[in-house]
C-alpha cells in the first residue's frame, strides 16, 4: 500500500464507516478483556475486513474468526470461499487452506492497494435426511 492509499484508508476506519459496511452482512467481533481485538465479515462468499489487533496476532483469534465465517458460508451454500488478501497475510490464509489465484490491485487516483485473490473450496454441509 502506498502513502496515498494509507491516507485514503484512514477515512474508512471510522466507527460509522465500519458499521455501515458490516451491518448488512454476517459479521463477527472478537473481544478480549472487554475490548475489541478482532473483526471479520462475510459478504456474498467473500471474507472482508478481517483484522486482528497486532499485539494479539498468533493467539488463534484470526483463525477462529475465519473458521466461523467458513461455517456460515457453508450454511449459506457457498461452495468456494474467497478473500482478497493483503500480501502480508497470504501465508496466514494458506495455513488455513486457501490457495493463491492471482495478484491484483485496486487503484483510486494515486492510491494503489495491492492484494492477492485467494479461494478455498468448501464442502457444503447439508441437513441429515428427515431433519
Amino acid at each position: 500500500m502506498n502513502e496515498a492509499a494509507r491516507a485514503l484508508a484512514t477515512g474508512w476506519h471510522t466507527v460509522d464507516a465500519m458499521a455501515a459496511e458490516f451491518e448488512p452482512h454476517f459479521s463477527l467481533v472478537a473481544e478480549v478483556g472487554g475490548e475489541i481485538r478482532g473483526v471479520g465479515c462475510l459478504k456474498d462468499g467473500l471474507i472482508k475486513r478481517l483484522y486482528v489487533t497486532p499485539s494479539f496476532h498468533r493467539l488463534g483469534i484470526g483463525r477462529a474468526i475465519v473458521t466461523a465465517l467458513e461455517e456460515e458460508a457453508r450454511r449459506g451454500g457457498v461452495e468456494v470461499l474467497r478473500v482478497d488478501s493483503a500480501p502480508v497475510s497470504v501465508a496466514f490464509y494458506e495455513r488455513l487452506g486457501f490457495r493463491r489465484i492471482r495478484p491484483d490491485a485496486w487503484i483510486r487516483g494515486d492510491a494503489v492497494f495491492e492484494y492477492v485473490v485467494m479461494d478455498k473450496p468448501l464442502a457444503v454441509t447439508s441437513s441429515p435426511a428427515g431433519s
